[in-house]
């Protein structure tokens, strides 16, 4: 079943199914699971079959939202995940576009730094890989901008990072939460 207002297709839930099935097989006792937003992360909330049995994992947002859809939202379905699995969730209320003078500030109020704690500590991360101009669009870029990054090569985002064919980044965005660097301390 699919959350309506919601534009999936048929791909979509052919891979939200498969990584949800992938995910279940995964999950270790005590997992911390980092998600991001999107369309197919959704598709995989929806597609997960509760378990029969509670699982003692935490499943957080691994970066802000974009401020539309909450359906799609990364708080969201860390939410529907953790529910499904019998686990806990944490929320990272903040922005994903935020201005750089900013970042240091936030990150010192004390419920993002208990989430960002729980970041650190992941050991499964699920994200997607969107289009480059629809992700520019979604954070409201302008028209101007959109135009330099496809013409500079963009094709594809993720983690608010523009990269061109040959995964060359080309932009970023500034962020609170899980970013490129990060990746290669994830287990899974």
């Amino acid at each position: 079943v699919v959350p309506q207002g919601l534009n999936y297709n048929h791909k979509t839930e052919g891979l939200g199914r498969f990584s949800a099935n992938f995910l279940a097989r995964i999950i270790d006792e005590e997992s911390i699971i980092a998600v991001t937003g999107g369309t197919t992360l959704s598709t995989v909330a929806e597609m997960m079959s509760p378990l029969n049995h509670h699982l003692d994992v935490t499943v957080v947002p691994a970066r802000g939202g974009l401020g539309e859809k909450v359906e799609i939202q990364a708080n969201t379905i860390a939410a529907k995940i953790a529910k499904k699995l019998g686990g806990k969730y944490r929320l990272l209320h903040i922005p994903d576009n935020i201005k750089k003078e900013n970042i240091n500030y936030i990150l010192n109020e004390p419920s993002i730094k208990h989430t960002m704690n729980y970041l650190a500590k992941t050991n499964i991360l699920l994200h997607g890989v969107g289009s480059a101009r629809k992700m520019a669009e979604r954070r409201k870029v302008s028209e101007s901008k959109i135009k330099d990054l496809i013409k500079q090569g963009a094709i594809g985002e993720a983690f608010g990072y523009y990269f061109n064919r040959d995964g060359e980044i080309i932009h970023s965005t500034n962020s609170v939460g899980m970013n490129l660097e990060d990746l290669s301390d994830i287990d899974k």
